[in-house]
């Protein structure tokens, strides 16, 4: 009996000792919080297509090289009026809005490449006093307006998140309508055509959401001379400058 009782004794010290030695009971652990994934990085790839309004100021040059002759074709002598024909420069300025639309390629990293098409309407218009090249003045006025413009351009930009800076080169298109006024005849004459040239210009655009892009754009297009305008006998030089706010949504 008494060594029953010291074995169960002996027994109960060496659990407790062991318990004691070994601390107390581990707390449970509490399994790992699955953090969010982080979103996807912002890409301009895709297509878009937007409004854009702004103003447009365009340089018109018009001469006639015909020093004998008046716009309502009756003679008259080049030594008393100078000789030498005709010039205007009713340079054109007004309104302009439009629609653009293109597909952007963002590649690894900050670069973004794409093209880009435009249709603009405009209600650019001017008027200057027609003189003879001697600068003597005649009773005639010559009207300018640009109808529209329109333009096919590639785009090479820097992207910074959100945001891009962007140059842009190529075709450009516009409408031009001149028309002579006599005070007292009124229209004597009336011309118009359609002049192509190159186009430059650069801009910025800022997604404030997935799908909508703001931005500022400018663009410069030369139209170089055109000969004998809509058969006239008369010569134009043009060039335009640009500038318009625009909204996008991309798709």
């Amino acid at each position: 009996m008494r060594i029953l009782v010291f074995s169960t004794t002996a027994t109960a010290l060496f659990a407790a000792t062991t318990a004691m030695a070994s601390g107390p009971a581990p707390a449970p652990v509490e399994p790992p919080v699955a953090q969010p994934a982080p979103p996807p990085a912002f890409t301009w790839t895709g297509p878009y297509a937007g409004v854009q309004i702004g103003m447009l100021d365009g340089n018109v040059d018009w001469s006639d090289s015909r020093p004998e002759e008046m716009m309502n074709g009756e003679s008259i002598s080049a030594e008393i009026n100078g000789g030498g024909g005709y010039s205007a420069s009713p340079d054109a300025d007004g309104f302009v809005g439009g629609i653009y639309g293109g597909y952007n390629f963002h590649s690894s990293g900050n670069t973004v490449f794409g093209v880009e098409a435009e249709y603009n309407w405009s209600h650019a218009d001017g008027e200057d006093d027609i003189t003879y090249s001697g600068g003597s003045p005649t009773p005639y006025t010559l009207e300018s307006e640009i109808t529209d413009t329109a333009a096919i351009r590639g785009r090479l930009g820097y992207a910074m998140d959100r945001t891009l800076f962007y140059g842009a080169a190529g075709v450009a298109w516009a409408s031009l309508n001149l028309e002579v006024f006599e005070p007292k005849a009124g229209s004597v004459a009336d011309w118009s055509d359609t002049l192509n040239g190159w186009t430059i210009g650069a801009g910025v655009e800022h997604a404030f959401t997935d799908r909508m892009v703001g931005r500022i754009d400018y663009r410069y297009s030369d139209f170089g001379e055109e000969e004998d305008f809509d058969g006239s006998g008369t010569d134009v030089e043009m060039d335009t400058h640009e500038i318009r706010a625009g909204v996008a949504f991309r798709f």
